[in-house]
């Protein structure tokens, strides 16, 4: 039962492992270069390395496995070589950290069943880890973050961790407990989704009201210039007015001197 439970949470887990990686890579590539092919990749790797899990029981195979797709996952975003071997490095080392972190506290803790909480609360911590550092590029960008989100992006996530602290000192033969990963999981995924849609959203009113505003300023500025254009073909045009003014004096003026010295 317990090696069942602790396949049905790997399973679960993993899902959440693959959207972690794609926030990470969120942070460090700006530019994506095959976005149709994403959702298609993205899969591809939580098949991947759910397979070699589930059939080849080899912890170094696995290891090279989730790097070897991590790198491949690397190709959809427009960014050099060593950009690239950097992101994946410090994904899966931030992760591993992570893991044996969690694992520790558990064996010092006497955790019930360390594998299976460690392996959903270390997955939950990695999240959190994410979605702080996936803010901070927002306030990178003089982005006001609203407390609320904060307060939502920590305390939400720690107490799913707690609850499933908890849980490990109840009974993990209970039915109800898969479904209720599933739906805290869930939850945890929904939200941080639904922030990032939110300041998106909230980035792309504000470049729309930046383009605006630059149209605005144009629109001025050509306004100005034309007037300015304006002014000066009318003084252009007075001053020509008074030049054949000038002209039709001196035309007289000789013609009257022409007079003169003709009748000496």
């Amino acid at each position: 039962m317990k090696d069942i439970l602790h396949l049905n949470m790997y399973l679960i887990t993993n899902l959440l492992t693959v959207y972690t990686v794609f926030k990470f890579f969120k942070i460090f590539f700006d530019e994506e270069r095959y976005q149709k092919y994403k959702i298609a990749v993205y899969f591809l790797y939580y098949i991947t390395t759910t397979s070699v899990y589930l059939f080849c029981h080899n912890s170094l195979l696995t290891l090279v496995t989730n790097i070897i797709c991590m790198f491949v996952i690397t190709n959809l975003y427009k960014s050099s070589l060593s950009k690239k071997c950097i992101a994946v490095a410090l994904v899966y080392g931030v992760s591993m950290l992570v893991e044996c972190i969690v694992v520790l506290i558990g064996i010092f803790l006497k955790w019930g069943n360390v594998e299976i909480t460690g392996l959903i609360v270390s997955r939950i911590i990695l999240l959190i880890i994410v979605q702080i550092l996936h803010t901070n590029t927002f306030i990178q960008k003089e982005i006001l973050i609203p407390k609320i989100q904060w307060i939502s992006i920590i305390v939400f996530p720690c107490g799913t961790v707690l609850l499933f602290l908890l849980l490990d000192k109840g009974d993990f033969s209970n039915n109800l407990l898969l479904p209720s990963v599933m739906i805290l999981l869930f939850f945890n995924i929904l939200i941080f989704y639904i922030f990032d849609k939110l300041n998106s959203e909230y980035i792309k009113s504000i470049d729309e009201k930046i383009k605006a505003n630059k149209k605005e300023l144009e629109a001025r500025y050509y306004l100005q210039e034309r007037n300015v254009f304006y002014n000066q073909l009318l003084i252009a045009q007075d001053t020509g007015e008074k030049v054949k003014m000038i002209q039709h004096d001196i035309k007289g003026h000789v013609f009257a001197l022409r007079k003169i010295l003709e009748n000496n």
